[in-house]
């Protein structure tokens, strides 16, 4: 079985503390946060592409079409990377 971690930052009176959850992956956990992988920072499961580039690229004005064809991700993949950010930020 696989298994995908989620990183849950919150600030307390010692500043920003880390809290790891590990959980199965399934096909609606797409984004996989793994210290082997790009230094721990998130990325599209099996893509290696970081959530932060998906919806930078979004953010810098390019279209879904255009993100999907640069990266070779799909849709639900880019939805899952902006649902992660609006969760985790």
């Amino acid at each position: 079985m696989c298994l995908a971690s989620c990183v849950r930052r919150t600030f307390t009176s010692e500043g920003w503390q880390k809290h790891y959850d590990v959980r199965p992956m399934t096909t609606q956990n797409r984004i996989v946060l793994d210290p082997a992988i790009c230094h721990g920072k998130p990325v599209i499961r099996g893509m290696r592409v970081p959530v932060t580039v998906v919806v930078g690229s979004l953010a810098g004005g390019m279209t879904f079409e255009a993100v999907q064809h640069e990266y070779d991700l799909t849709e639900d993949d880019i939805r899952a990377a902006l649902r992660f950010v609006g969760k985790w930020t």
